[in-house]
């Protein structure tokens, strides 16, 4: 370093002037050249101290020589210079980086004295959040405490609470229950609610008069087609006169009218006789509750409906009636399987009496012939009672319809019968001796409003029952 400093104020020296030899002492020249030189306007050495030439040569040759020796001094010179210059930009560029890097360092100094600052002014700041830390933890701690008293007492009243709303709950629950009952118990009770019917009394009168048409038509078609051949045979008819007696549709009186006549002239007791049997068996067919016949479950039944008819409101009595009978439908015959049974039934009965009138044949013969020829009457008897029962059973809520008849052996009452052969000159008879009734033929019809309980019920008659009067045997 100190040499090229050295070097560096002798290059500044001679900057701008013609280059000098360097001071013998120069150590720059020293690496230059073992021997000291000068530049051209130095004092030329003298030859014979000039390395390689010898003292006693010529001038010339001297001269030669010492020009030879100062060209390379000046070539050495040259490279000194050369080098020189290459120390000097190298020192420049070392000076450049040197004061770049004071200049860094006076940065990194003035940054440090900034970083310091900030310390400093950190530190501070930390010494006072730290204050204003502990202060905002004492008073945390002492909310703390206070949150928690508060909180003891929350979960003091949460528990009351709870209870209480545990025991509401209870409430509610029971409420809802009791509430989704009588909910229940009301949506049931609507349904017995009064409401009109959508089936009119005409309606009802209609269907009667149908069925006792149809009644009327079978037994006139049966009774034509064995007329003529009725009292052909009168021999061997007990059994079906104990038949006829034991199905309970025709009394003794009629049946032994029936074998004992001629039944040449009229057919009327023949058709007095099957048409009582199909009255009596429609009536039946029109009234059931489970099966026809069932005398037992009948009688049940219908000691049950007049029990509710005299306790409860109409309403009442009538809206149970039509759900048993429309659930109880399902467990019943259907309508095809109805009118197989029914006709069979009806061959059954009216086939003794057949015989009791003296048809010649069997009763097994009669029956097969019945149920062939009259198949088509018999089922229409069937579905008009069926359609009957359905409509006044099923239907009909506010009032009760039913199908009436006439006892056998009962007097003769003008306002609730109807003679079927009414006889003008009979009446003045009558007002002295009052017929019985034989048999019925045609049903009545009987509309029935119960008021439940101490309330009277209002009946009315709405068809009178056809009927044959013990008169007409003593006419015959």
């Amino acid at each position: 370093m100190d040499y090229v400093k050295n070097t560096y104020h002798v290059f500044t020296r001679n900057r701008g002037q013609k280059a000098r030899a360097p001071h013998p002492s120069s150590p720059a020249l020293s690496e230059c050249s073992d021997t000291p030189h000068s530049s051209a306007d130095s004092v030329k050495p003298n030859a014979h101290d000039l390395p390689g030439v010898p003292r006693n040569a010529p001038y010339s040759q001297d001269l030669e020589a010492t020009k030879r020796a100062l060209e390379k001094k000046d070539r050495t010179l040259l490279r000194a210079q050369s080098k020189l210059q290459d120390l000097q930009s190298r020192y420049d560029e070392m000076e450049l980086e040197l004061q770049e890097a004071s200049s860094k360092v006076a940065k990194l100094k003035a940054r440090s004295r900034d970083a310091e600052r900030e310390r400093d002014r950190t530190l501070r700041a930390a010494k006072d959040n730290a204050r204003h830390f502990e202060r905002a933890q004492r008073e945390m701690q002492n909310r703390t405490v206070q949150l928690e008293s508060q909180y003891r007492d929350a979960l003091a009243r949460t528990g009351e609470s709870e209870r209480a709303l545990a025991a509401q709950r209870d409430r509610t629950t029971a409420m809802e229950a009791l509430l989704d009952t009588r909910t229940t118990e009301l949506h049931a009770a609507q349904s017995f609610l009064d409401r009109a019917d959508d089936v009119a009394d005409s309606e009802v009168l209609r269907l009667i008069t149908t069925l006792n048409a149809r009644i009327y038509q079978t037994a006139a078609s049966i009774s034509d087609a064995y007329h003529a051949r009725c009292g052909m045979e009168k021999d061997d008819t007990t059994d079906a006169y104990e038949e006829v007696l034991r199905s309970g549709m025709l009394s003794e009186t009629v049946v032994e009218a029936m074998r004992v006549a001629s039944h040449g002239g009229d057919s009327i007791l023949l058709q007095t006789g099957v048409e009582t049997i199909l009255a009596t068996a429609a009536h039946m067919l029109c009234s059931f509750w489970v099966e026809p016949g069932d005398s037992q479950q009948e009688c049940i039944h219908e000691q049950v409906y007049r029990s509710m008819k005299a306790r409860e409101p109409q309403p009442v009595a009538g809206r149970w009636r039509t759900l048993y009978r429309s659930h109880l439908r399902s467990f019943c015959k259907t309508e095809d399987e109805f009118c197989r049974w029914t006709r069979r039934w009806l061959a059954d009965l009216i086939a003794p009496v057949l015989c009791v009138c003296g048809v010649p044949d069997t009763v097994d013969d009669l029956r097969r012939e019945l149920r062939r020829a009259h198949a088509g009457g018999f089922d229409d008897i069937a579905r008009n009672a069926l359609e009957f029962r359905r409509v006044v059973g099923e239907t009909v809520v506010s009032r009760d319809f039913s199908v009436i008849t006439a006892s056998i052996g009962e007097a003769f009452d003008d306002g609730r019968m109807e003679d079927e052969w009414p006889e003008p000159r009979q009446s003045q008879k009558r007002k002295v001796e009052i017929p019985t009734v034989l048999c019925t033929t045609a049903l009545g019809l009987l509309r029935e409003e119960t008021g439940g309980g101490k309330s009277s019920g209002r009946v009315a008659l709405l068809v009178r029952p056809k009927v044959v009067l013990s008169s007409l045997l003593t006419s015959l």
